[in-house]
Order: C-alpha cells, then structure tokens, then sequence
C-alpha cells in the first residue's frame, strides 16, 4: 500500500491512498482502520456505525442487513415506483420545477424510512432533522453548519431514546431494541444507530440519484437510448465517473512503510474509478459492459445499503425515461463540489 503525502490536505500530517488496487487493499486490510482509538489516538471506542471495527460493527451490519432481504426490497421497490410517478406528475406540472428537491431528495428519503420501518407520524419531523445533516462528513463545513447538523442528529438521537422509553420503537430501531437487551449491542448505539442509516441513506443516496439526472439533462437524447436498453449498466458507470462518495477516512493502525500508526489517511475512491490502469479512458461512460467501481467501498466497510440504492436508481430512472428528451434538456445543475462528497446543489429548468 503506498500512502502520498499532500501538503494541502486539510488535516496536518494526513496521507493519501490513491489507484484502484492501493484504495481495494487499503480498505482490505487491517492497516487501515475506520476506529481512531485502534490507532493509538486515546479516545473512546467509536459509537458509529461507519466507524466501528470489530464485533460489535459485524453484528450492527447482521442487524441491517436483516431488513435488507430481497422481500422487503422488492416491497420497497413497488412503493419507490409508485412514489416516483406520482413525484413525476408534479415536476412536470411546476414550472419552477427542481429535479433534486422535486424528484431525487423525496424518493430517496422514501426509501430510507421504509427500509427503517420508520412510522408515518415520525418521518416529516425526522425527514427535516435528516435533510439539516447534510454535509456532517465535510471536514471543512463552515462552524454555523456544522452546528446544525449536528444539533439535528443529537435531536433525531433523542427522539428514538424517548420512543425506547415509550415502548414505541418501531421497525429496524424495534430490532436494535431488542438487541440491546440480550445483551448483543450497547443501549446508547441501539438509539445512535437509526441516525446513522438515516444520514447515510439519505446523503450519498442523495448524490448518486443527482449525478444520474444531472447526466440525464445534459445527455438527454443519449439517456433515452441507455435508460432503455442497459439501466442498471448506466446507474453503475455514472457512479464510477462522478464518484459521489469522493474520500473516506481511515487512521494508520500500526507503523509501517510510508506511514505511522495514528496517522490520518484519506482513501481516494475518486481516484480509484478513475484509475487509467484499470479503465481505459476512464474519463469516458461505457455503457457497453459493467466495469465496476468503488462508490460503495469496499471491504468490511463496503455500504450495506447499496442494493436498495440500486433500487432507488432503477425507479428513478423509470421515472426520467417518461420525460420527453427535449424537456429533460430543458434543465441545468448547479453543484455542490464536497471534500467527501459531491453532488448537484439543484437541477432546475433553464
């Protein structure tokens, strides 16, 4: 593994993992750890699920990959086409239609709070929490941001600890619940948990459909084509060439050729999708053949939620295929270009 130091990396002392075969070992092997307290940092053991290492982090992914069967994601699914036509109706009706807030945002938060078994008297108020998280992975989030977001999880935390306490936890948190008390996982992560599904089922999910449509408009002769005739060969190839999930964040677990144990190291997934040793023009959508990326990660932190995105893209895309080309070309997208994330800020008409 070769770690590259940058002078303008945003932490001091950070190093970079770069290179489609670097970031696959890198988020392989046990170097890297996502858990800074296992690199000699002196602090508590993570209570977040993205990043835990360990037993404790397996038998959180059990849990979620429990309610991750193909039934229930083929349930969701018919509900998501049936939400995005309804979502369809209405952007194309509005004038001042934008197709993230209008479209992508409200199917992705859809599909999230059902996968969760989120009750329908708690999603508006926990939609507005999830949507003020935006951005909490961004190292260089202005202060008055972060402060929101995290306020919002802290609030999406408490709401779950009163509805434990109510008797009234419902679905995936249900099952946390009942982990917690035989004794499988801490109390405190079985109320901690659904935030963290619910920012991570929102955010990137939010960016991956906003690449896709923000492709869409500008290509929307050539999506018609592919839309028709490779759907699922299309949702893969704009994740590998947008790279929404940009960076993530690794600690050095032990010293080592290129690097010291407690040092802070970024995966470069961007760098990984793109790698012209892997890709022939990596620049360039192939829609020929699926040719793997690394949006989801990879490894023992791959996302455990990348079938239901797929899923989300498969009714988006069915949604966008129904807009006539030259009306899909009539919208434009402004961006919203992250450290660890990137995605379109809106997608609005011209």
């Amino acid at each position: 593994m070769e770690f590259v130091g940058d002078g303008t990396a945003l932490l001091t002392g950070s190093a970079y993992v770069r290179g489609w075969e670097r970031c696959r070992s890198g988020l392989a092997e046990d170097a890297l750890v996502s858990d800074g307290s296992l690199a000699g940092l002196g602090q508590a053991e993570s209570n977040n699920l993205l990043l835990m290492e360990g037993e404790l982090h397996q038998t959180l992914r059990r849990l979620v990959r429990s309610h991750l069967t193909k039934a229930h994601l083929d349930a969701v699914l018919v509900r998501l086409e049936a939400v995005a036509d309804e979502l369809l109706q209405a952007v194309l009706a509005d004038p001042d239609a934008d197709l993230v807030t209008g479209l992508a945002e409200p199917l992705v938060l859809e599909a999230i709070m059902s996968v969760l078994g989120i009750p329908a008297d708690r999603r508006t108020r926990l939609g507005e929490l999830t949507r003020k998280m935006l951005g909490l992975l961004e190292p260089d989030l202005p202060p008055d941001q972060r402060r929101v977001a995290v306020n919002a999880g802290m609030r999406a935390t408490l709401l779950f600890e009163r509805d434990a306490k109510a008797g009234r936890a419902a679905g995936f948190h249900a099952a946390l619940e009942a982990a917690a008390e035989a004794g499988e996982i801490p109390v405190k992560t079985a109320r901690s948990t659904p935030v963290v599904m619910l920012h991570g089922g929102y955010e990137n999910p939010l960016n991956q459909l906003g690449c896709l449509v923000a492709w869409a408009v500008e290509n929307p002769e050539r999506f018609a084509g592919v839309a028709e005739d490779a759907p699922a060969v299309l949702f893969e190839e704009v994740l590998r060439v947008y790279s929404p999930v940009r960076l993530v964040a690794r600690w050095a677990a032990a010293d080592g050729e290129g690097f010291r144990r407690g040092q802070f190291a970024w995966v470069d997934l961007e760098s990984a999708n793109l790698d012209g040793d892997r890709f022939a023009q990596p620049h360039d959508l192939d829609f020929s053949r699926k040719r793997g990326h690394m949006s989801f990660g990879h490894g023992r932190h791959v996302c455990p939620g990348a079938a239901l995105a797929r899923l989300e893209g498969r009714a988006l895309i069915a949604a966008l295929r129904r807009i006539p080309p030259d009306v899909l070309g009539g919208f434009t997208a402004t961006w919203r270009d992250g450290v660890v994330a990137r995605g379109p800020l809106t997608i609005a008409r011209r």
